[in-house]
């Protein structure tokens, strides 16, 4: 049965002018299976057609073609499933309690932006396994050049993202816990592990400790010193500019206090 557009319609008119998190309407969940085993692809198949029996009566869960091998960003073979917000509680709860244990699920919403939905704003039901965000294509499109070293924080944390930067041939130093929070002793997976030693040398923490000064510092600046939490315009071109006068503010405060030094 198809999804409603009416209760589609009708929602967002209502929610219109609501934060992004009421406004949302529609999620999906992305089933994971190892296309290379036969006996996945069938627990796979067979748990897609029960979730079909199970919900064959609401009109809010849509189911899509079962993907048999890797496509676009997800490394595995899988299936998708569209719901609405109205069955949420009742479909992802179904999900925690019925999932076979060899099967991993992604889910997350459907907004605008398909890399924040598919990584800091998704949850799992399972084994987290790396999408291929194309984070380092970008940085290589605004700069002309691959990073020479990747610094990220323990959100990227995962052994399938280790290993997918080690295809790569990409070299990395990706935290393993919060700062000043005592991390694992021994966390598992063999990149993981190897991780865990390189972070402890005088030469990766000197050059992590880089992160922070370079990429965060200026927005904890905008953020907290000059209180600039929001764009004022509307339209691409106004935001633009509106930036382009915070950074050159913040510029100017910096060029000062170097001075005053």
């Amino acid at each position: 049965m198809p999804t409603s557009l009416e209760a589609l319609l009708r929602y967002r008119a209502a929610h219109a002018n609501c934060c992004e998190s009421r406004r949302v309407w529609l999620f999906h969940s992305h089933t994971y299976f190892d296309h290379a085993t036969p006996e996945r692809v069938a627990e796979a198949r067979a748990f897609m057609n029960l979730i079909e029996r199970t919900f064959a009566a609401t009109a809010h869960l849509p189911m899509s073609s079962f993907i048999p091998a890797p496509a676009g960003p997800h490394p595995r073979g899988s299936f998708e499933v569209l719901f609405t917000r109205e069955v949420f509680a009742d479909y992802v709860s179904w999900l925690m309690f019925s999932r076979p244990e060899g099967l991993n699920i992604l889910i997350h919403p459907l907004t605008r932006s398909q890399t924040l939905d598919h990584t800091q704003r998704a949850l799992w039901l399972g084994t987290q396994i790396a999408i291929d965000v194309p984070m380092l294509d970008a940085v290589r499109a605004n700069t002309g050049e691959r990073p020479a070293v990747v610094l990220a924080d323990a959100g990227y944390r995962s052994e399938e993202n280790l290993k997918a930067l080690r295809r790569r041939r990409q070299r990395s130093l990706v935290a393993l816990g919060r700062e000043g929070k005592r991390g694992p002793k021994w966390p598992k997976g063999p990149l993981t592990q190897r991780m865990h030693r390189i972070l402890r040398l005088p030469w990766a923490r000197e050059l992590y400790a880089h992160r922070k000064t370079q990429g965060e510092r200026p927005f904890a600046e905008i953020k907290q010193r000059m209180k600039y939490r929001g764009f004022s315009l509307r339209g691409a071109p106004k935001v633009r500019g509106e930036w382009d006068l915070v950074c050159a503010a913040l510029n100017l405060v910096t060029i000062w206090r170097a001075a005053e030094a």
